[in-house]
């Protein structure tokens, strides 16, 4: 419990040391971008929100600012559809790692 109110706490820091307002829907969206193992589709984070009423204008709205403001690193691997992940504010040198689009069956590697 102590470490899901620390992760909360530090997303809460992140966004307003951004610059930005720490609205409902930029909190859970960074959550849960912070908790994958792998970059999500604006379509994917719209589904794994959805059981905590956040809708896909909102996503799309957070993912912009966030985008903007530092926080979400966009990757684009040849599909046309963007992706998301966290970007470590901590680690300086953080550039991301680099993706690949199999191309018979579609996943991001």
């Amino acid at each position: 419990m102590k470490e899901t109110e620390e992760l909360l706490d530090a997303v809460k820091l992140a966004i307003r040391e951004a610059g930005l307002r720490a609205t409902p829907g930029r909190i859970a969206t960074l959550r849960l971008l912070r908790g994958s193992r792998q970059p999500l589709n604006h379509a994917a984070v719209v589904k794994q929100l959805s059981d905590v009423q956040v809708d896909k204008a909102t996503v799309f709205r957070s993912l912009n600012d966030m985008s903007d403001a530092g926080l979400v690193r966009r990757i684009e691997v040849g599909d046309h559809v963007w992706l998301d992940e966290s970007v470590d504010l901590v680690d300086k040198n953080d550039t991301g790692h680099p993706r690949f689009l199999c191309v018979e069956c579609g996943v991001v590697i």
